[in-house]
């Protein structure tokens, strides 16, 4: 399922900016690239190689000569890359996400995947929340590790079993020491009552460091449809650090205990998210379709009229994207089409 991923301190319009992923063995020039993939969507920089995904009336030269005039100083594979297409040039979502070489520092590839601010329909997280609680006490040791220890806390609850497993060894417990007050109230909240009050908490309450809490509660449940299904939608979640909590654990239990899981009663959120709702975690989405065996009675409901970005990571030169976007579709479709967008194209219309 890939490295472990880093978020950007640098924060944005949403959040996030840029994620760093593990380094790629090799020069980035010698990736294989699809022909779908226009000569214009893909550039070398000083920093490395820009592939950009999901232009439709847009083209780089065009977003190229917006940033220069609306914040100068910064270019497609600048840390605030994401956040000035969203916040400047009014796009509808927007993600970066960087593969450094093994070999050479100046052959990074940085993939840039957008929705254009005339798409923007497609892009639906969840509607701000109404009403929002003051801090639980009891979840409060969650919200302290977390703003104390950033990077502690996010290590951790992607590291498989730290949140889920009996025992601890000795080493994980010394790597991860700083992040063990977290595991420790998970760990001792794994009755019903827990369970109802975490689904209530991320769906009801405006008070996100409450909803942040919830979501590592949630990881005693995974046997549970439910369980899932409220991780995946809050994906979706208005609120950056929670929406990429989501993801981090869900890209964590599709590594340690994945599961069979009934997608049918969120088909709805699941084809927000395949079609552009929450880039950052467009992968990891993928990754958790193909993972819990969603079932190919959904296909339709899920690419037919779309499925545009899908393949569009399919054609792509992100290592985890292809991977993620070939095993969904041969999840789906009950057949391997290799890596060849335009027969997935002909299977999609045919939905």
């Amino acid at each position: 399922m890939g490295p472990q991923l880093k978020r950007h301190p640098l924060g944005g319009a949403s959040g996030d900016c840029m994620r760093t992923f593990g380094v790629i063995a090799g020069s980035v020039a010698a990736l294989s690239v699809p022909s779908l993939i226009r000569a214009q969507s893909r550039f070398d920089t000083p920093h490395g190689t820009v592939e950009v995904l999901g232009l439709r009336r847009w083209t780089v030269g065009m977003i190229q000569d917006s940033a220069a005039k609306y914040a100068p100083g910064n270019d497609l594979a600048s840390h605030a890359c994401a956040a000035i297409l969203r916040s400047k040039l009014g796009f509808a979502d927007a993600s970066v996400v960087v593969y450094p070489s093994a070999t050479d520092s100046a052959k990074a590839l940085y993939i840039v995947t957008v929705i254009e601010p005339q798409d923007s329909a497609v892009v639906r997280y969840k509607p701000p929340y109404s009403d929002s609680l003051p801090e639980r006490s009891d979840w409060q040791l969650v919200i302290d590790v977390f703003q104390a220890h950033p990077g502690d806390f996010q290590r951790a609850i992607q590291r498989p079993g730290f949140l889920t497993s009996a025992t601890l060894t000795p080493d994980e417990a010394t790597e991860f020491s700083a992040a063990l007050p977290v595991r420790n109230l998970v760990r001792a909240h794994g009755n019903p009552a827990d369970f109802r009050l975490a689904l209530t908490t991320i769906a009801r309450d405006g008070n996100s460091s409450n909803r942040l809490a919830a979501l590592l509660l949630l990881t005693n449940f995974v046997a549970s449809d439910s369980a899932w299904w409220s991780l995946l939608d809050a994906v979706r979640d208005p609120t950056p650090f929670v929406a990429g909590t989501a993801g981090q654990l869900l890209g964590m239990l599709v590594r340690s205990t994945p599961r069979r899981v009934d997608w049918e009663p969120m088909a709805g959120t699941v084809r927000a998210l395949l079609d552009g709702t929450s880039l950052f975690e467009h992968n990891v989405v993928m990754q958790t379709l193909a993972a819990t065996e969603v079932s190919p009675r959904l296909a339709s409901r899920l690419l037919a009229n779309s499925g545009d970005l899908v393949l569009a990571k399919l054609a792509s030169s992100d290592p985890a994207g292809r991977d993620a976007a070939h095993r969904l579709l041969v999840q789906l479709s009950g057949h391997d089409l290799g890596f060849a967008p335009d027969q997935w194209r002909r299977w999609i219309a045919g939905l």
